[in-house]
């Protein structure tokens, strides 16, 4: 049997015996493939085909079910800024039977305008957290990777990860997915294909039993891509307003209290809102950006669109909502885990 038809994109070529979820995105979706009508139990070929016709992936295979289908496979990829704008797609060949599945997906450069009253919401509150864990990001559209850093295992030990949805059902994480280093696991989430709405991650370690979770949400609330109206800024500044990739963004907001701890996400334009795990206390004058200094260095392959740096304080609640548009067409997410940890950096001196 053939698997369920999404509704179909007009720019793109009907798809055969296969499907790609979602069927398109910009750089850093997560796009899963699944395909039948191949012979019980036969291995089958598989690739991705660019748009320019070159392939990849060429030695992968498969092994089709007692149905002929390769779904419980759980194929998926992740892509990033290297994936050029336009039609790609999966194939899928039986080795002994010939029959082949392909399904289309499009990779786009860059995101639709956004609502500019939704990207000061806060999306982290109100979460499950249990244990030694931290997922990033905390929310994004669905089609974006998650990944979730579980610690306190015991070392070295197999981990067990799974995925409970909004309604309570919760579907395992394959263990391809699954990375163990001493008393930590890193888990990376598909979520092609799944509603909107708050799911938990959890990794529990098999011979101990201890067990991390932490919540996310699927939503489309912070995308923000070109033509996204930019909003006002509350608390702080970001300058320039406007920043080419490549460029500095200096980041300044006040009235917090003196000293009081912080914590501060950012939102990009594809949708990610990533909490960082540690920022700096507020100076001596209930500031943030000063001392130390919280500059941005906008990455190269940055996606065009607004984001967003927030910063609350624990203790009084007070906000510093601060916005700046990228102009140039990039490619890769600002907020990713890796930018947010390799690139946010506090300056010893005050600017």
């Amino acid at each position: 049997p053939q698997p369920p038809q999404p509704a179909p994109d007009p720019g793109l070529p009907p798809s055969q015996n296969a499907r790609v979820t979602p069927a398109s995105g910009p750089p850093g979706t997560a796009f899963s493939f699944v395909a039948s009508g191949f012979e019980p139990g036969e291995s089958v070929g598989i690739w991705i085909t660019a748009p320019n016709q070159s392939t990849f992936g060429a030695d992968f295979q498969a092994t089709a079910d007692s149905q002929g289908s390769i779904t419980g496979e759980r194929l998926a990829i992740t892509t990033d800024a290297s994936f050029t704008e336009g039609i790609w797609s999966f194939n899928a060949q039986g080795v002994r039977s010939k029959r082949q599945a392909v399904g289309y997906f499009r990779i786009t450069s860059s995101v639709a305008p956004g609502d500019p009253n939704r990207l000061g919401v806060i999306a982290h509150d109100g979460l499950l957290r249990q244990g030694q864990a931290f997922i990033v990001p905390v929310a994004a559209p669905p089609g974006y990777p998650f990944v979730l850093v579980a610690g306190g295992l015991q070392s070295g030990e197999p981990v067990s990860a799974w995925v409970t949805g909004p309604d309570g059902t919760s579907t395992p994480v394959d263990e391809a997915r699954v990375e163990v280093e001493g008393t930590s696991a890193r888990v990376q989430i598909l979520t092609g294909g799944l509603p909107e709405g708050v799911y938990t991650a959890v990794a529990q370690g098999r011979s101990s039993g201890a067990t991390v979770a932490a919540g996310f949400r699927l939503t489309r609330d912070y995308v923000a891509g070109p033509g996204t109206p930019r909003p006002a800024n509350v608390g702080g500044s970001a300058t320039p307003g406007d920043a080419a990739p490549g460029g500095v963004v200096r980041v300044r907001g006040a009235g917090m209290r003196p000293g009081e701890p912080l914590e501060l996400w950012i939102t990009d334009p594809s949708g990610a809102y990533v909490l960082l795990p540690a920022t700096p206390p507020a100076d001596g004058q209930g500031r943030v950006g000063y001392t130390p200094a919280l500059d941005l260095q906008v990455p190269e392959q940055a996606l065009p669109g607004v984001y967003g740096v927030h910063v609350r304080g624990q203790q009084s609640g007070a906000r510093v909502d601060v916005y700046f548009t990228v102009t140039r067409s990039g490619g890769r997410s600002l907020a990713d885990g890796r930018w947010a940890g390799a690139q946010l950096r506090a300056a010893n001196a005050p600017r």
